[in-house]
């Protein structure tokens, strides 16, 4: 059945990918010259999904086999960031993850159990402002970034972003990004961000976002749709705190493609980041 084992490690894999560390305010920002930040994140996650049989082979007219996977991540990051001046920005990020563990259960007996912890991909990127309005209420940012694996696996993502002012208190982002992957799938995604100052102290960061991950060799495509909310708390000019809730809907699309045999997941994550600036 390395079918099915093949099946556990990718939904081990996925977990720990989809890791967060930056808040979404700082994204969608770039540092003057000479300011830095650095950032400490804490986040977990808990991922449940289903496991199909893509190979229409039937026991008893029931399906050969079917099954259900449950994840359970935590993770601990420390990012920076540097103004370089000319709205260029440098930022990297490591992270170390505590806790990944997860366990799939078959109709058929079989139970696979993976757990594993440890440092993990680093990223390095960085964020040039393209464009900012005369009046300083529109502006496009390019963000780019390469994430080093410790195996043969890495990616290099680009993001092109327009954000618009209203007023002081209320701003949005649109966002559309591509990951190009060594040795796996591409992805693309898009996502919309409304950043409201409800006090001086306080900003509301609701967000959606969709993505496609394209299939791969025997790997199918899925379609992932995610909702969430950010709280960014700031008790001074160069202290911010910011918790943040997401759950996520992924949903397989391919069916030609069936090595994988993953259904559908549902993935409901939390995080909360504490960022000084200098």
């Amino acid at each position: 059945m390395r079918k099915l084992s093949i099946t556990t490690a990718l939904i081990s894999a996925l977990s720990v990918s989809t890791v967060h560390a930056e808040d979404i305010i700082s994204r969608f920002s770039v540092l003057d010259q000479g300011r830095f930040a650095v950032d400490g994140d804490l986040s977990t996650q808990k991922n449940t999904g289903s496991q199909i049989d893509r190979t229409g082979l039937t026991v008893n007219g029931q399906p050969k086999f079917s099954g259900t996977s449950r994840i359970y991540s935590s993770a601990a990051s420390v990012d920076a960031n540097v103004g370089l001046g000319y709205g260029l920005e440098l930022f990297a990020s490591l992270p170390y993850v505590l806790r990944n563990y997860s366990e799939t259960k078959y109709n058929n007996g079989q139970n696979f159990i993976f757990n594993s912890d440890g440092f993990t991909d680093a990223t390095f990127g960085v964020k040039y402002r393209l464009f900012k309005s005369a009046d300083a209420t529109d502006e496009v940012l390019f963000r780019g970034s390469f994430l080093h694996h410790s195996g043969s696996r890495g990616n290099m993502l680009g993001e092109l972003d327009f954000l618009h002012t209203f007023s002081q208190t209320i701003k949005i982002a649109l966002s559309a990004h591509y990951t190009k992957v060594q040795s796996g799938p591409d992805s693309t995604g898009y996502g919309a961000y409304l950043m409201w100052q409800t006090s001086p102290q306080i900003t509301l960061v609701p967000f959606i976002a969709a993505g496609k991950t394209n299939a791969y060799q025997h790997l199918s495509s899925y379609n992932s749709y995610e909702g969430g909310l950010e709280l960014r708390y700031s008790p001074s000019s160069n202290w911010n705190i910011t918790p943040r809730l997401t759950l996520n809907h992924v949903d397989q699309r391919d069916t030609n493609y069936y090595v994988d045999n993953l259904g559908s997941q549902r993935i409901i994550a939390g995080s909360i980041t504490i960022q000084k600036i200098f």
